[in-house]
C-alpha cells in the first residue's frame, strides 16, 4: 500500500529554502519517493491555517517514508531546514481500494 507525506510550509528564506528542497528531493527519490503534487495557498475556506504552500509526497509504502525522513542524510538537513522554513510533515497510508 501507498503512503503519502503532506508538508504545509512558510518560506523564511528563500534560497536556503531552494537549497533544502534540492537536497531534500534528491533523498526522497533515493527511497523510491516523488513529488505527486505542490502549490501556493490562495484561500482558507474553512479553519485556521497559516502556511503559504504544500508539498505531498508520495511513497512506495510506510517503511519507506520512515526510511527518508530518519536517514542520516535528511536528518542532516534538518537544521538547514528549520533555519529556511517552517514545515508541518504529515505521513497517510493511500486508501485502500
Amino acid at each position: 500500500m501507498g503512503a503519502y507525506v503532506v508538508g504545509h510550509i512558510t518560506v523564511k528564506d528563500e534560497e536556503g529554502f531552494n537549497n533544502y528542497a534540492e537536497q531534500g528531493l534528491a533523498i526522497v527519490a533515493s527511497v523510491g519517493g516523488e513529488v505527486a503534487a505542490s502549490g501556493q495557498l490562495v484561500k482558507v475556506l474553512t479553519g485556521e491555517h497559516d502556511r503559504q504552500m504544500f508539498v505531498l509526497l508520495k511513497f512506495p509504502d510506510q517503511e519507506a517514508v520512515e526510511k527518508w525522513y530518519y536517514s542520516d542524510g535528511y536528518q542532516a538537513l534538518i537544521p538547514g531546514r528549520n533555519e529556511a522554513v517552517d514545515i508541518t510533515f504529515i505521513s497517510y497510508d493511500e486508501p485502500e481500494e
